[in-house]
């Protein structure tokens, strides 16, 4: 008689190997346990690893240019700084659990960004990053009263939270965690399911926050802060709840937990845009005296070649003739402007940095296909150690400290986590994963087929 397997995901947003495989795992006993019996190391993110896209390329097998998603604001249009937010709309591929409602499999998905707005499938989804607590956030719809009376503090993230008090952004978190796992354990006990996934934001959200209080080396540390230990406690407090779900597994559950993305100590900015003016390819009507975020009316666009949006990484965009509305740069110059670029960045050197070097993507060489409307490149900085500002302005300097989106202490890094266990899965040490191979192996496991295109590898075998 064949054994009927099911599989539990754990998703946790940013969690860095560093901290989980290393530094803590002998103060986590539930993680450290899944590791020793299973499967484990880093895993390699999508470019860019940031969280839009990256879980939708983990669900899908499929990369962001396949997607059609560069990032959380992506070009709706030719337009000059015509953007749009990629919701769950814009993912049109199937993912894990698409494919197993066709095969007949039940699937409980909690907290994956971009599920919102929410699309039928077998089972029940309540939707993560990016849902709005006014509208449906559940499938089936009635399941929303049902969590609301269950655990009414629920909420998909926590609202501008770069901007609240410590205090007040950990009281939130934890509120926010505890009660995602508590209906996590609810729908786990009663709830019928084959495939349950559970994404948890919340470290995300702390190591973007509190990073700073525990990284000596950062520019932006406090010593002998009272939130030295707060990225640990948390740590230590997703442990205890990944106990309490370990305890209502089934049999035959494969376990598995992964990250979208790591974490990492963030050096300062390259305000990009400011670099841009400074070697002449983005011009100002008129140059503000202090920094301020690039807008399109700040552009003389007649003299403009390129210009840049900011974020974990830089996206770059040309002024095309024919392309963009004002554009001045001939498509027959498009690949040497790329190379004249690319090699200006590999020597960049920020604030006495050599390290700061720029490391130059591009997704019509990086990605198998480009839908939608794609950044001319995209851009690294000191291998993510520097974010990207996008201001312009005052001084001359492309380096700050000072944040254009807010107070932040961690940039992403290009490791995630990637923990598997379950029977016949040799433990072991995980070598060359990528988050590409997240969705065959739930498939397989599950005995599914991956669907035709997906990038990965079955992982275990």
């Amino acid at each position: 008689m064949a054994i009927d397997r099911k599989m539990f995901v754990l998703g946790l947003d940013c969690a860095a190997p560093q901290l989980l495989f290393e530094q803590w795992k002998e103060e986590l006993p539930h993680f450290a346990s899944l590791m020793d019996g299973g499967l484990y190391g880093p895993m390699r993110s999508c470019d860019p690893p940031i969280t839009v896209p990256a879980w939708s390329v983990m669900t899908t097998g499929l990369d962001p240019g396949e997607l059609g998603v560069y990032g959380f604001h992506n070009r709706a249009s030719h337009n000059y700084f015509d953007l749009f937010v990629a919701n769950g709309s814009h993912i049109r591929a199937p993912r894990i659990w698409d494919i197993l409602s066709e095969a007949g499999k039940q699937s409980i998905v909690i907290g994956v960004p971009q599920t919102f707005p929410v699309k039928a499938l077998r089972g029940y989804l309540v939707a993560g990053l990016l849902a709005r607590g006014g509208d449906n956030f559940t499938w089936p719809a009635g399941l929303k009263q049902t969590l609301l009376k269950y655990v009414p503090d629920y909420r998909a993230d926590i609202e501008d939270f770069r901007h609240l008090s410590p205090d007040r952004l950990l009281r939130a978190l934890y509120t926010m965690t505890a009660a995602r796992f508590k209906w996590a354990e609810r729908m786990m006990k009663y709830y019928p399911w084959d495939f349950f996934m559970l994404v948890e934001i919340g470290l995300d959200r702390i190591h973007h926050a509190f990073w700073h209080y525990m990284a000596e080396e950062s520019p932006y540390h406090q010593k002998e802060s009272p939130y030295k230990h707060a990225i640990r406690k948390y740590y230590l407090f997703l442990d205890k709840g990944l106990g309490r779900l370990l305890q209502n597994l089934p049999e035959h559950c494969d376990v598995m937990v992964v990250s979208d993305h790591g974490a990492k100590t963030m050096k300062g900015l390259m305000r990009i845009n400011q670099w841009l003016i400074n070697e002449g390819y983005l011009v100002l009507k008129t140059v503000p005296d202090s920094p301020q975020r690039l807008t399109a009316s700040m552009v003389d666009w007649t003299k403009t070649k390129v210009w840049a949006d900011g974020g974990y990484y830089a996206r770059i965009y040309f002024n095309v003739w024919g392309r963009e509305p004002e554009g001045i740069v001939p498509s027959s110059s498009v690949t040497a402007l790329k190379a004249e670029l690319r090699e200006k960045l590999a020597l960049l050197a920020l604030n006495g940095d050599n390290g700061a070097n720029g490391r130059v993507i591009d997704p019509g060489e990086s990605y198998r296909e480009q839908k939608g409307i794609a950044p001319d490149l995209m851009l690294y900085v000191g291998e993510l150690s520097y974010r990207a500002s996008a201001s312009v302005g005052g001084k001359e300097n492309i380096f700050t400290l000072e944040n254009d989106t807010g107070p932040d202490g961690a940039n992403h890094d290009f490791e995630g986590v990637c923990i598997l266990k379950g029977q016949g899965i040799a433990p072991g040490k995980l070598r060359g994963g990528t988050i590409y191979d997240v969705a065959p192996t739930i498939l397989a496991r599950l005995g599914q087929a991956a669907d035709e295109g997906m990038k990965g590898r079955v992982l275990g075998t």
